[in-house]
């Protein structure tokens, strides 16, 4: 059922509520009767109601998002993580999507109000898919800001 559908469907029922109500009073039904038939009218609204916002949660799935700024990286860190090749195989396994947001300040060049530094925005379906691109993107940084890692204690003299 389509959103407009079940709106459509509430004002049906208050109108329904309504003419329930002017019917009562011209048969000279009683009170109680009147009383027992808004309350029907009632319950069915909220009931439509409650499937409406069933419906809008149904179409709005759980969104996660994070974010990971990169402006004060080194430039050769900023085009890694912001090129094809790092994030194309980086989006296939984690599911998550990630893009290249702000602009690029300089060091000493504060941002304006209405703008932002370079960052990577990361969002997705699970909170684990973000989590985990974000990790991924973290690994690739570290990776070259430190070329060749422990090569130094990799090797043993004997």
């Amino acid at each position: 059922m389509s959103k407009s559908r079940a709106e459509e469907m509430i004002n049906a029922a208050n109108t329904a509520n309504l003419a329930a109500m002017s019917l009562n009073h011209e048969d000279g039904m009683s009170q109680d009767v009147e009383a027992r038939t808004r309350v029907a009218a009632l319950v069915a609204a909220m009931n439509l109601k409650r499937a409406l916002e069933k419906i809008h949660a149904d179409a709005m799935p759980e969104h996660y998002e994070a974010e990971l700024e990169i402006n004060d990286l080194p430039q050769n860190a900023r085009w890694k993580v912001t090129h094809k090749e790092t994030v194309g195989p980086i989006t296939d396994c984690t599911g998550a999507a990630i893009i290249t947001r702000g602009q690029y300040f300089p060091p000493g060049k504060v941002p304006g109000p209405a703008d932002r530094k370079l960052y990577l925005f990361i969002e997705g379906h699970t909170e684990k898919s973000v989590e985990r691109a974000k990790a991924e993107l973290e690994h690739v940084l570290e990776e070259i800001s430190n070329p060749g890692g422990n090569q130094l204690c990799r090797y043993q003299v004997i």
